[in-house]
């Protein structure tokens, strides 16, 4: 809770409020057994006004998107501390085409993914957001995100 408390102080001092992202919806879930990232989450979007459905942990992208879709939303949250950051982000970008229809995709936790030739897990941030998803821990960045879908 503190550092929800510490976001939350930070961007109200850039000019945040609790009408920021009053009538947007957001459905966030994690795709591994981690809860902390979509609580986290949830609490600063609610507290800037986003309305937020969260699925829980051990999701499928399927899941997210069919829950987006039945619910009319197309900001969607997804966290992962997996190790599989950017096979998540292909596959994602998979199924958004083959829907054909467009989302405003953000992806956190550790976006980490051990890439051909290496022995350790790498950051794979960059590559996560050439798939046109945005990878990001910093949560002005979602907020601004969810606030121009």
């Amino acid at each position: 809770m503190e550092m929800v408390s510490a976001t939350v102080d930070e961007l109200k001092a850039k000019g945040y409020t609790g009408e920021t992202l009053k009538g947007k919806k957001a459905v966030v879930g994690s795709v591994d057994t981690h809860s902390y990232g979509i609580r986290y989450v949830d609490s600063v979007l609610e507290t800037f006004g986003c309305k937020v459905i969260d699925i829980g942990t051990d999701n499928s992208l399927q899941a997210l998107l069919d829950t987006a879709d039945e619910e009319g939303i197309s900001n969607i949250g997804i966290s992962t501390h997996n190790g599989q950051a950017l096979a998540l982000a292909d596959h994602l970008q998979r199924m958004v085409s083959e829907r054909g229809k467009s989302y405003n995709i953000f992806m956190g936790g550790v976006l980490n993914t051990i890439l051909p030739g290496h022995t350790e897990a790498s950051d794979v941030t960059h590559l996560v957001e050439e798939r046109n998803i945005l990878g990001a821990n910093d949560m002005e960045k979602v907020v601004e995100s969810i606030l121009h879908s």
